[in-house]
């Protein structure tokens, strides 16, 4: 390699490690963008080490995901989210379920950076999650109500939610209710009428993935 070669290299390997100081010190606030956060203990084989981002993930979907199981009480059966639009703030979700033996449809907005939902588990290949909600009670409820739910994506009915998912709902859960049956999945085909409510609010509404 020649001298002037060999100077241009040294000054471009010098370019380059300034570069990635600079990149590193970046004020990630004035440029507007949010610097990412490792989140403590999240499970490391996940496609992401950050829940907001992971939650956006499995929400960003064609496909139906469902309400395998949960910790809630069971006052319906077949409840199932189908994602309308999805942001990086939000997430606009049709949820269908069966009360009383008629079809329930509504429309929910979701705030992905709520603190009311936490994702505690998600599989690798994104076919299911367990998620953690606090219902914020009203004022003369002792505290608030901690719901764990296992959700899964239409695609993996037929084998059921991974080990990985089961292990840790069951690990979260004492107690739960199976919310999903084969026959559940008439209630995507289903053309009758259907009440649309949201509990007497106009659509969208903020709020709960419960």
């Amino acid at each position: 390699m020649s001298r002037p070669a060999f100077i241009l290299f040294l000054l471009f390997a010098s370019a380059l490690c300034v570069l990635q100081f600079a990149f590193r010190r970046l004020p990630w606030h004035v440029v507007g963008i949010k610097k990412p956060i490792p989140v403590k203990g999240f499970h490391r084989h996940n496609l992401t080490e950050y829940k907001e981002y992971s939650m956006t993930r499995f929400l960003s979907t064609y496909e139906p995901i469902w309400l395998y199981n949960t910790t809630a009480n069971a006052g319906r059966e077949c409840e199932v989210d189908e994602m309308k639009m999805i942001n990086r703030l939000s997430v606009i979700l049709m949820r269908s379920y069966y009360e009383n033996k008629a079809k329930v449809s509504a429309y929910i907005q979701v705030i992905l950076q709520s603190v009311t939902e936490e994702l505690m588990y998600l599989s690798k290949k994104m076919r299911c999650a367990v998620i953690r909600i606090t219902v914020v009670p009203g004022l003369e409820a002792a505290g608030p109500e901690i719901i764990y739910d296992l959700r899964v994506r239409n695609f993996s009915l037929s084998r059921g939610p991974s080990n990985g998912c089961k292990k840790k709902f069951a690990k979260l859960a004492a107690k739960s209710s199976r919310i999903y049956e084969a026959k559940c999945q008439d209630i995507l085909r289903s053309k009758l009428a259907q009440q649309l409510t949201i509990q007497g609010k106009e659509v969208p509404r903020n709020g709960h993935l419960r």
